[in-house]
């Protein structure tokens, strides 16, 4: 009978324990699915953390003096950096990759633990966006994701997940601040806030949740393509184009207006050149008149000092005729 219980309770020990090294292997497996590979690398590296420590000190760059706007990699493998004369230099261990005058930038951040660097260029009346990865087995070369035209826009920060690969953008527009959400196969969507001042933003990359704060006190949350005010009521998106975007259909509508005026011009040009010919037409005319009559007065004139044929034969001159119509014009 002990032989018997004995034997029960090893066979539900044998279950527990096959239990949970299934349950430890489905775990541990979901979680390197969702972790990016060189996420997972770098932790080997660093024995569960990305860090400096985990990158050689022979591979590892500094920020130089001269740099006017700088940004460094945890691990310290890059540094991407502007110059006085807007130059945007990104390097490594080996030397300068990217090298260009790329005009007045503004914020810039390595979206870890990825090699991809965003930054920002502000020009006349714009603002514009650009990722550029500065991996080993990749052509380092700007891609422009956005570009608003704006004189006042300032970005104050971005926020990356790298499991989902969003990117939330933070920015300040004037009196209120904005929020936009981009995907590199959605492109770039502005969340639907209300003109209001945000305080700070709480940002779950694992959940892809934004919990943001106001300047009063009030919070909105953003969670699975969802915004909710901070009364918990769903904020209906209807899709809101971008600016640019905004921008192009205002041009498309000024097209027209641009061709008929053009049209017009035209017209008057045709009706002006119209009016010339037709006066031209009559100057010449006119002239040509007095040139016949001018013409027909001095015949008129040389013909009375005709004289008959020498030898008396023929058609006499009519001499009698001119003086009939001299006599008649006096």
């Amino acid at each position: 009978m002990q032989q018997k219980k004995n034997s029960g309770f090893k066979r539900w020990g044998i279950a527990f324990v096959v239990l949970s090294v299934l349950q430890f292997g489905s775990m541990y497996g979901i979680d390197l699915f969702l972790k990016p590979p060189s996420l997972e690398a770098a932790m080997k590296k660093a024995g569960g953390a990305v860090s400096a420590t985990a990158t050689p000190a022979e591979s590892r760059v500094s920020v130089p003096g001269s740099a006017v706007l700088s940004a460094l990699t945890e691990d310290q493998r890059h540094v991407a950096y502007t110059t006085a004369d807007n130059r945007l230099q990104i390097e490594d261990k080996t030397g300068l990759l990217f090298d260009q005058d790329v005009g007045d930038v503004t914020f810039m951040k390595w979206l870890e633990p990825s090699d991809t660097l965003i930054y920002f260029v502000k020009g006349k009346s714009t603002l514009t966006g650009y990722l550029i990865r500065a991996g080993a087995n990749s052509e380092v070369k700007p891609v422009e994701i956005h570009q608003w035209s704006s004189k006042q826009r300032e970005v104050e920060a971005v926020y990356f997940s790298p499991y989902l690969e969003f990117v939330y953008i933070e920015m300040n527009n004037g009196s209120y601040d904005e929020v936009y959400k981009y995907k590199a196969s959605t492109g770039i969507h502005r969340l639907s806030l209300a003109n209001v001042v945000i305080d700070h933003i709480d940002y779950n990359p694992t959940e892809d949740k934004l919990v943001i704060t106001t300047d009063k006190g009030k919070v909105w949350t953003y969670e699975g393509d969802r915004l909710r005010r901070p009364d918990g009521s769903k904020v209906i998106d209807k899709a809101e184009p971008t600016t640019t975007e905004k921008k192009k259909s205002s041009s498309q509508v000024d097209e027209p207006k641009r061709t008929s005026g053009k049209k017009s011009d035209s017209t008057k040009d045709e009706h002006k050149k119209s009016r010339e010919t037709n006066e031209k037409s009559t100057n010449e005319s006119q002239k040509s008149d007095k040139s016949s009559k001018s013409d027909k007065s001095k015949t008129e004139e040389q013909q009375p000092q005709q004289e008959p044929a020498v030898n008396g034969g023929g058609d006499p001159a009519p001499v009698e005729q001119n003086n009939k119509v001299g006599s008649e014009a006096k």
